[in-house]
Parts: structure tokens; sequence; C-alpha cells
């Protein structure tokens, strides 16, 4: 008999994580890789003449489902796991599936059978699933430089591996750095907390041998960051956090950080898309990234920003006229826009975040989150303590239906050292896949990942609302995993889905998140038992809706410097510079010009995408509005959001599902615009890429005052922020309506 090894022993099902070793992992990659060179051998003989679904398409979505598998037990273990044993197996096993991948999606022979396949009279006739999975698969292929000639397939290979590196590098780069900005506040200093809640200093007290040691700022956890720009008195410190984490990852870092400055590797890593994009035939990696998506067209996009923030600005305009009233100095200082935008809310008599957080018992919140879909979809979820997990804190959820299992959830909700990032995730640990028979299913496994502190204690967890936002957002992605009906590996797996599909779930849930009559439904004292009153409820809606322009700003700037970066190119790291510089002249509200460097958004999948956060929000908003109408749990509802959203999620434009449901089409369709002015803002921008000028470009746009007229790329996208800022006006064509993006 061989040597146990419960990955092999255990594939595509729940293994007993906590008997997994560093040394297990190896193996079980490199069996999977070499299982997938004799399988692939096997189908370039036997399917050669005439490809079929059950014999070319099924082994090979089998074979991706279990390196799929590997990869989400990878990243489980990853989070509960260190040392220099894990590490390399970490990094070897991430080798073997880069090995793995172009075995399946470098191999020209495959890539000519699935072609062979998608244009013969037997495909003509498949279901629909079918169909789609056939397009995404030969799309994959195309944008993976498939259709290139032999000698530009080899250089985009090697683009590829370059940006994989330069990606990785980004990360480590920020991870390095946040812990290098990262300090402790001494007890000395106490005063400097003054306004922070006692419950807040509790998690970042910092202990030895039952002695405090004081206070740990940790930049790489950005709720944190927001409580201590939001409450913290002191503006000295505000200021410091602010200078600090702006800085983060950039040339204008801490001196002992320098190291870890980004600034050479973004300007690489957009130097490379572009080539990878134009090899392709695209004009720009942001024109790249959108054909994963439902639009695909720049402009479409550009006329969304433009319009959302053309709406928003009056309201933003008032409100930050609310803010500067406040301050005892009319120059509010970049880090005390949150700190009075707080003010403000209290003043105007909103509910406090520790009167919140005490109405908001963890346990009581998942109790309630996990009933939502019980009550719309008539799911359930059962707690199975006997599952093995990857570390004692996670807890683990069947899902289940009319006596059958659809899938489960880990929940692994608290803050360890092994999670560098401290934001929250999902990942999937396995996806729906049915036999060619099928009789056999593979359910789905999502796993729901944050860093909410640990007491340690007996005491109550208890949640702020951006906690508990956070946790509503991310169950929406795992909604998605679990509730998707397909029955191949390619489609069952949401991270194979465009983001706007993704993030519109996401962002859905969340709707429920700020919903007064849902949260005063689920509130109970911790203490006390007792709901909210109906003036606390009075006051939470204050809560939710004051001040929200500072988050709904934040969001546009994010989006808007993501796709610039990505269309308006090429850039160097001057350029990249010039261009934040440019645009945050015109924002109401001031952000860091080095904010860029550490926007790990840029190399996780989301570049050029960023903005499908702000769309997926619109529609949201428009499918939520029924519930509110027909009631927050209505059934009825429930059932048609599972069957016109959730179960054609793979198979069906986003906003074809949205319509679908609605019985109309959606407010927040992205559509092409025939307002004059910014028709002719496209001309402009064609004419800068290309080089062009005439005698009216002058300016750069930094002076309100001038007439924008503009000379650069830089000065172009200035122009396009000033505008919408400076001039809001009714469109010409059809746009989406403007809604609150909400408080984080």
């Amino acid at each position: 008999m061989g040597i146990y090894n419960p990955l092999l022993h255990h594939c595509g099902e729940l293994p007993p994580y906590s008997s997994v070793r560093a040394h297990h992992l190896v193996p079980a990659f490199l069996q999977v890789r070499n299982e997938a060179r004799s399988t692939i051998q096997a189908i370039l003989i036997s399917q050669r003449e005439l490809p079929t679904w059950d014999d070319f398409v099924v082994p090979l979505d089998v074979l991706g489902a279990r390196m799929a598998w590997y990869v989400g037990t990878l990243l489980a273990l990853s989070r509960s796991r260190s040392g220099d044993k894990w590490n390399k197996a970490f990094l070897r096993c991430s080798r073997i599936e880069v090995q793995f991948d172009q075995l399946l999606w470098g191999n020209a022979q495959l890539h000519a059978l699935y072609r062979k396949l998608a244009t013969s009279a037997q495909a003509r006739h498949f279901s629909r699933p079918r169909q789609v999975l056939l397009e995404r698969v030969l799309q994959r292929y195309r944008l993976m430089g498939q259709e290139l000639s032999v000698e530009q397939r080899q250089r985009f290979r090697e683009l590829g591996e370059t940006i994989d590196e330069l990606r990785q590098r980004f990360l480590s780069n920020v991870a390095a750095a946040s812990r290098c900005a990262s300090w402790q506040i001494g007890v000395e200093e106490e005063a400097l907390l003054d306004g922070v809640s006692a419950h807040d200093k509790a998690a970042m007290a910092r202990y030895r041998d039952k002695t405090l040691l004081g206070w740990q700022v940790d930049m790489s956890d950005p709720e944190l960051v927001r409580t201590i720009m939001t409450d913290a008195r002191a503006s000295a410190l505000r200021e410091k956090l602010y200078q600090r984490r702006g800085a983060l990852a950039s040339d204008q870092g801490l001196p002992d950080c320098k190291t870890f400055d980004n600034s050479v590797v973004l300007e690489q890593l957009l130097r490379l898309r572009l080539e990878q994009a134009r090899m392709l035939g695209f004009g720009s990696s942001a024109e790249l990234a959108l054909q994963r998506l439902s639009v695909r067209d720049t402009s479409r996009v550009l006329w969304f920003l433009h319009q959302q923030i053309a709406n928003k600005a009056p309201d933003w305009i008032t409100q930050r006229a609310e803010l500067v009233a406040l301050a005892p100095d009319s120059a509010v200082k970049p880090w005390d826009y949150s700190f009075y935008g707080q003010q403000v809310r209290l003043n105007g008599g909103a509910l406090g975040e520790d009167e919140f957080r005490s109405h908001f018992r963890l346990e009581r919140v998942l109790e309630k989150m996990l009933d939502l879909p019980t009550r719309l979809f008539g799911i359930e979820f059962v707690e199975r303590q006997e599952v093995d997990t990857w570390h004692a804190s996670i807890r683990t959820f069947e899902v289940r239906e009319g006596g059958q299992t659809l899938g489960y959830l880990f929940l692994d909700l608290f803050n360890r050292a092994e999670k560098l990032f401290k934001s929250a995730s999902t990942f999937s640990l396995g996806h729906r896949l049915l036999s060619v028979e099928g009789r056999e299913v593979k359910v789905p496994v999502a796993v729901l990942s944050c860093a909410l502190p640990a007491n340690g204690t007996d005491e109550p967890v208890l949640l702020k609302h951006g906690q508990l936002r956070t946790l509503f957002h991310e169950f929406g992605h795992c909604l998605h995993q679990l509730l998707d009906p397909s029955e191949t590996w390619q489609l069952s797996c949401i991270e194979h889905s465009g983001l706007d599909v993704r993030e519109f779930f996401s962002r859905l849930m969340e709707r429920w998140s700020y919903s007064v009559d849902f949260l005063v439904d689920m509130s109970r004292h911790h203490q006390t038992g007792a709901s909210l009153s109906a003036d606390q409820a009075r006051r939470l809606r204050i809560f939710l809706e004051s001040q929200a322009w500072l988050h709904d700003s934040a969001q546009l700037m994010y989006s808007g410097a993501d796709f610039f970066l990505h269309l308006l190119q090429p850039v160097d790291a001057e350029h990249i510079r010039l261009l934040m510089k440019e645009n945050l002249a015109h924002w109401p509200r001031p952000m860091h010009e080095r904010f860029i460097y550490s926007f790990t958004h840029l190399v996780t999948g989301y570049e050029a995408r960023y903005f499908t956060y702000l769309w997926g929000l619109e529609l949201a908003t428009e499918v939520f509005a029924r519930f509110e109408e027909k009631g927050l749990f209505d059934a009825v509802e429930g059932r048609r959001l599972r069957a016109e959203l959730f179960a054609p999620a793979a198979t069906r434009a986003l906003t074809d599902s949205v319509a679908a449901f609605l019985g109309r089409p959606a407010k927040a369709a992205m559509r092409d615009s025939s307002d004059p002015a910014f028709v002719d803002l496209m001309k402009r921008l064609a004419k800068v890429q290309s080089g062009e000028t005439d005698d009216r470009d002058s300016g750069t746009g930094s002076d309100p005052a001038q007439p924008v007229q503009p000379r650069s790329v830089p000065a172009w996208a200035a122009m396009m922020f000033g505008s919408a800022l400076k001039t809001p006006r009714a469109s010409a064509a059809p746009a989406p309506n403007s809604v609150g993006v909400g408080r984080s």
C-alpha cells in the first residue's frame, strides 16, 4: 500500500483538512498534471476525426474541475498554514498549476478540435448551456493568443508569464509595505486614540504576559483604517495614517519601506498588458478586459462613468458644504473629511456606531443572513460541526433543498496572521459537476473569508455596519456559486463569470443590509435582547444616508482611475502620476496622489473593470426595488429571482436576465450616448491618442476658470471628470438613474 495522502484519497470531496501536511500538496498537483498529459494524448488520437461532447468536452472539463478543487484547497490552506515547508509547497504547486493550464490552453490541437466540434452539424442541436460553453472555451483560447502565429504565441506566452510575476510582485510589495508602515501606539500615547471606542481599542490592543504594550495600527486592515480616520479626534494621528496609507508601496513611502515601491512594477505591468492587447487586435487593454463582460464598448463605460458623476455631483456639493461648515477651519485637510463627515451624521441625529454595534451580535447576524435565502428560495443551511476544517474557528453548513444536498458553505470569519490581506473574499472549493451518465453530481462548495477581530473571550462578537455589509456582500458571491444549476465546471465555476455578473449578486445581497426594516428585524441588543426602537430606526436611516458622498465619490474615483490607466495608454511612471494629479485636481474629496500603487484591484482580476461594482449596484438597486414594493421576504419574487437571475447566470447576459425579472429593460443598461458634448469628448480622445492636435488645443484642465482643451492623455481624463463635475446637465440619451451608494 502507498503512503496515505488525504488530497489524493478525497479528491473532489471534503477531505480531512486537519490531516493535510505540506508534503501532501505537490504529489497531488503532480498527479492531476500528469493525468492531464495522458488524457490529452489519448483524446488527440481518439477524437481526431469527429470530436464528441461525451468523449472530448467532458473529460477535459473533469480535468479542469479536479485542478480547480486542488487550487481551492491550496487557497484555504494558505490562510491557515505558514512556515518554510508550507511556503515552498505553495510556490511549487502554483508553478504546477501554470504547467497544467499550458497543457490545456496552450495546445493548438485541442483548440482546433474545439473549433471543429463547435462548427459541426451536431453542435447546431446542442442545448444552450453546451453552446455557451463552447463559445466561452473558444473565446478563452482566442484571448490567450491561440489564433496568433507560432512566433507570436511564444511572445504572448512570455508576456503572460512576466505579467503574472509582476502581479505577484505588486501584491507582495503591498503586503510588505503594509507590515513596514504599521506601527504601535504606546500606552503613554493613549490620548491619541480619544474618540475611538473601547471595543475598537480592544481589537487593536497588544499584550505581553497580560501586560498592555499599546495599540497596533495595522495598515493591511481597511476596517481599522476607516475606524481611525472616522473616529479619532487627534488630527495628528489621522494625518499620519493618511500619509502612510496613501503613499503605501510608492516612491513617497517611508524611507525604510522604499524597497517595496510599486512605481516601476505598475508601469511595466501596464506596458505589457497593452502589448498583449495590441497583439490580439485591440486598441487598449481596457478594450481587451471588456471582452469578458456583457458590455464591450469602452465609450459606453465612459458614458456610464460620466453620467454617474454628473448625476451625483450636485448632491456631493451640498453634502460637502455641510461638512466644511462644521469644520473649525474652512480649509479642511484631506485627513479630516471622514472625521467631520461622521460629526455631521451625529449632529444630524444619526445612530452612533457603538449603539448600532450593540444590537448586532455576530451569531444573530449569521442566523438572519442564512435565513434570508430560506425565506426567498426555500433552501436551508444546516450546520455540520462534525466536518473537518483547516482551522478550528471555521464553521461548515450543508445547503439543502427538498431533502437533497445542494452544496456546502464554509465561514472563515476571523483574523489570523496567515491572512496577509484583511479584506474579505469568496472562493470555491468545489463546483457543480454532473457525470456523463447523469447519475453522480459533485456539489459546489463556497468559502466566505473575512478578518473579523476575534476577542478570544466568551464575550459576543459585535459588528459595525461596515462589517455586516461585507458579510452580506460576500454571501451574495456564495449564493451565486451555490445556486448555479450548471452541469459542467466551465459554467458552474463563478470565477469564469464576468465580473459584472459576480458583482451584481454581491451588490444585490448588500441591499438587504441597507434596508432599515430588515436591520430592525435583525437587531437584538446583546444584553437585553431588545430590537431597535422606532426612534433608533429613524436615526439608523440618517446613519445610512447622511454624508454618503464620501464613499460614493471614492468609488467613482477608483473606477475612473482604473479604467483610464488601461484605456489611455501607453503610459510611463510620469504619466501615471500626472493622470492621478490631473483627475484629483477636480475631485471634491481629496485623495492621496499615490494611492494607485497599493490599489490591489489592479492585479486581482479587476483591471479596467472596477466599475462593475458601480454598475452592479445600479442594476441591483432596480431589482431590489421589487422586494421593497412586494415585501423583503416575498417568496414569489424570491422564486422569480432564482429562476430569472441565479439559474441562467452562466448562460444569459446579465441585462437580459434583469429585464426578464423586471418585465422591462433595466434603466441602468449600458447605452451609447448621443449627447453632443460627450460625442465631441470621444472625438477628442481619438485625436489625443493618435497624437493629433489643433489650434484649439491648450491647457490641462487644472484651472477651473479656463476652457478645458486637452493636449495630453492626462489632460483629456481631467476634462472627462471635470466636465461631469462642473457642468452636470440633462442627457440627450437615456442614462442610468442615480442611486445612493451608501457608506462603507
